[in-house]
């Protein structure tokens, strides 16, 4: 414990400067940890990322677009999220680099730091209504997209739906990534179908 609390503050920063260094290749500059060979080794499955780093300039930019849509659009709250997973991975990497996905493991942290938002979110906003404030729900519209419909499920159901459809993950890795069997994995993504299955109709 004493060691992940010292060395946290030095992974907060760590990160903090491969977050900066993604901004920096928006000028075309590679970011760090996204060469090419290593690009080309994820692509044909033979990836095994040596350093959190690395996994870092993989991952980061897809996991923050399936956080934000499992966040109901909540950008912030996805990078922050992303950002706190992967300090964790940082202090915890001489454990999870063994792991056989660790990129599950540092995906499940981050949803877990989304649905904790989500909740805090859901907690204040029925404070303010119970205090007469309710918000001014904008009348539906005709066209519903994908995210919009993603966003109305039960959240189990939009985890699994963002992370199998959205994010392209395999049942396993959605399991993994949920702490969750393979079976009830399946049983959720059946039901987000059947739920999402009018929605798609309509925007069709």
């Amino acid at each position: 414990m004493t060691t992940a609390v010292i060395a946290a503050p030095w992974a907060r920063r760590q990160v903090a400067h491969w977050v900066a260094s993604l901004t920096d290749a928006a000028d075309g500059t590679p970011a760090s940890g996204d060469e090419p060979s290593v690009r080309s080794r994820r692509a044909t499955g033979h990836l095994r990322p040596t350093t959190p780093e690395s996994l870092f300039g993989l991952e980061y930019s897809g996991l923050v677009r399936t956080l934000t849509v499992i966040a109901s659009g909540d950008v912030e709250a996805a990078h922050d999220a992303a950002q706190d997973a992967f300090v964790q991975a940082c202090v915890h990497w001489r454990r999870i680099e063994r792991y056989d996905d660790p990129m599950a493991w540092i995906r499940r942290v981050a949803i877990n730091r989304v649905k904790n938002h989500h909740r805090k979110n859901a907690r204040r906003k029925a404070a303010i209504e119970r205090l007469g404030e309710p918000d001014r729900v904008p009348a539906p519209s005709s066209a519903v997209d994908l995210e919009r419909a993603l966003r109305a499920l039960p959240e189990k159901q939009r985890v699994a739906a963002v992370l199998h459809y959205v994010n392209d993950l395999s049942i396993k890795q959605v399991a993994a990534s949920m702490g969750l069997s393979e079976g009830t994995i399946n049983r959720h993504l059946h039901r987000a179908r059947q739920a999402l299955r009018p929605h798609l109709e309509v925007s069709s």
